[in-house]
């Protein structure tokens, strides 16, 4: 039996309407989610975790350079979303009628392109969840924070200073470089 090893999608190569192209040459991820390391210390985040504002973002007809231009500065980074992405985007598309056709394919082929970098949340996620939860944050947010703390992932959001709050690594790919942001 022969199995083959997907490399994760990167910043890499063109920025489409489903996001950024897989590198050619990235370097192929040993298993379909990023391993975390065990123990209680700060961990340094090993690649990205798109939250929904950003892949929206990337879906618009002309997205705004600077998330372009952010997500191209870190080609060689592995790039996440996760299922609650996906679900969000679904129910923005249903409530915009007029673009649900077109959202649908688009959301078909991001979950392709993504499909094994598409993050769960699983048992680990809700158990790193339990302590986020308490605070006065929406589930989903609290929920991609915890996938991110799991993960050691960067959150990539507009809500940067949000995920901060959670004491998750983010960052703002709307700020300008030249201003300091974590992830940078």
């Amino acid at each position: 039996m022969t199995t083959t090893t997907q490399s994760a999608p990167s910043a890499s190569g063109p920025v489409s309407a489903a996001g950024p192209a897989p590198a050619a040459t990235a370097t192929p991820a040993p298993t379909a989610t990023p391993a975390a390391a065990e123990g209680s210390g700060r961990r340094r985040a090993r690649g990205l975790l798109l939250d929904t504002d950003v892949v929206a973002e990337l879906r618009r007809e002309n997205p705004d350079p600077a998330v372009v231009e952010f997500l191209q500065r870190r080609r060689r980074s592995r790039v996440y979303i996760s299922a609650l992405t996906l679900g969000e985007l679904h129910a923005l598309s249903a409530q915009d009628s007029a673009l649900s056709g077109q959202a649908d394919s688009w959301l078909v082929e991001l979950t392709e392109r993504f499909a094994a970098y598409i993050l769960p949340v699983d048992l680990q996620v809700a158990a790193a969840w339990a302590p986020l939860a308490i605070q006065d944050v929406p589930a989903v947010e609290s929920l991609i924070a915890a996938t991110a703390v799991k993960h050691c992932l960067t959150v990539v959001s507009g809500n940067a200073e949000g995920y901060r709050r959670l004491s998750v690594e983010a960052c703002d790919p709307w700020q300008r470089p030249g201003a300091r942001s974590a992830g940078d």
